[in-house]
């Protein structure tokens, strides 16, 4: 984010330069276009790809033009706050020797001309601004900039093998006008598409997007070359409507019920589950989404505390992160646990706790949880004694076993 505001920095001293020196008609046309900016309506609905290109090239728009900095509702449905002519641009050279570092920014299509009122002296084929910026191509560069329109992704167009950009994990959307226009978008092919996470992953990474910071790519042109289609999904409808585009209640929270833990033996099973921990989640880790605790986390009765617990390799193991654990030193009671409830916590339960709100998946799943027994409830204050402790705990960061397992005999329900 700090290179996004520093973007920022630059490109609105690059438009907005004013000093003594400027003519008073210059001030007059700055104050107009400030005025302009801030009265701007941001997109209502997401632009049609065709509607800034034609078969034969882009369509030429080179009217000086200053983004909105204010914050706006930047989201998918409002096609994140970009002006309908934007082309995103990356070079091709960097495409082809970075393929797992490929960026693209927002530009205009220039022709090799200068937005009005430029004093640069070099042509470029794609801008933004008056001044030089990161990103602009030059009309002598013309062969390396690859031109993309987009659309927000949806169900429909964000399949395996598409070309999308996304904004930088854990971005959300942009803030603003300037900031959909200034920002680096990641360029890659997509692997794979979470739905019910609402996260992308693409192809060589690691690390998601999220779905709703994500477009993709309809339409590519080279210099040279024709516009072509290069969507995988329909082509016959490439704009997509705004029930179409991603929202973040679309996400699934996670079940608060540990289920498929516990085999028919009655011994615990390996979950399959690979996926890393996420640093940042589209939702708070409370107990409507169980603490961003995954499913198969047990917490073992230790010393006051209950460290997080994985089955792995045939026991139990202590989780540092997904796939890297240490194998538990000695046999200890596991549990799997679920959020408390005010309506069920009784004195002499058994919970597990936390004195501040869990932070993400890591903070929920590797690190040790407080372990008390309950001796007094005040349901009215949501609020909880422990044993010993005359303070008052949130019943809300708090949670109570369900099911028990010791070594070498069966798990069964917490009564």
């Amino acid at each position: 984010m700090k290179r996004s505001i520093f973007r920022v920095g630059l490109l609105t001293g690059a438009l907005c330069v004013a000093g003594s020196s400027l003519a008073r008609a210059d001030e007059d046309k700055s104050t107009r276009l400030t005025r302009e900016a801030a009265a701007r309506v941001m997109p209502a609905k997401p632009a049609d790809p065709w509607s800034w290109a034609s078969k034969g090239g882009p369509k030429q728009f080179n009217r000086e033009y200053f983004p909105q900095t204010k914050e706006a509702e930047c989201s998918a449905a409002h096609d994140h706050c970009l002006p309908a002519w934007v082309w995103f641009v990356e070079d091709a050279i960097d495409a082809k020797d970075k393929p797992l570092a490929r960026t693209a920014k927002a530009k205009a299509f220039l022709n090799g001309g200068l937005i009005e009122g430029s004093t640069s002296a070099e042509p470029r084929m794609f801008g933004l601004t008056g001044a030089a910026t990161n990103g602009d191509i030059t009309v002598a560069q013309k062969e390396r900039a690859i031109a993309y329109r987009t659309v927000p992704a949806t169900r429909a167009q964000l399949v395996k093998g598409a070309l999308a950009l996304a904004l930088d994990y854990p971005t959300l959307r942009p803030e603003s006008e300037m900031s959909a226009l200034v920002s680096y978008w990641r360029v890659g092919v997509v692997k794979s598409v979470d739905w019910e996470a609402g996260k992308v992953y693409f192809v060589g990474k690691s690390d998601p997007y999220f779905i709703a910071a994500t477009r993709v790519a309809m339409l590519r042109w080279q210099a040279g070359g024709n516009v072509e289609v290069i969507a995988k999904g329909p082509t016959d409808a490439l704009t997509p409507a705004v029930a179409d585009t991603f929202n973040m209640a679309e996400i699934k929270a996670p079940s608060t019920k540990p289920q498929g833990q516990v085999g028919a033996d009655g011994q615990p099973v390996v979950d399959a589950d690979t996926r890393a921990f996420e640093k940042t989640a589209p939702y708070a880790c409370d107990t409507a989404h169980n603490h961003c605790m995954r499913p198969w986390t047990w917490l073992s009765k230790g010393n006051g505390e209950g460290d997080p617990m994985r089955f792995i390799d045939g026991q139990m193991q202590y989780i540092r992160s997904v796939g890297e654990y240490r194998k538990a030193d000695g046999a200890k009671m596991y549990f799997l646990t679920e959020p408390a409830a005010a309506a069920k916590l009784k004195a002499g339960t058994r919970v597990f706790y936390r004195d501040t709100a869990v932070q993400d998946e890591g903070d929920a799943n590797s690190r040790p949880w407080n372990m008390a027994i309950v001796e007094e409830v005040e349901p009215e204050l949501d609020m909880w004694k422990a044993k010993g402790d005359d303070r008052l705990r949130k019943i809300a960061l708090a949670r109570v076993g369900v099911i028990k397992w010791f070594p070498g005999e069966k798990a069964e329900p917490v009564k």
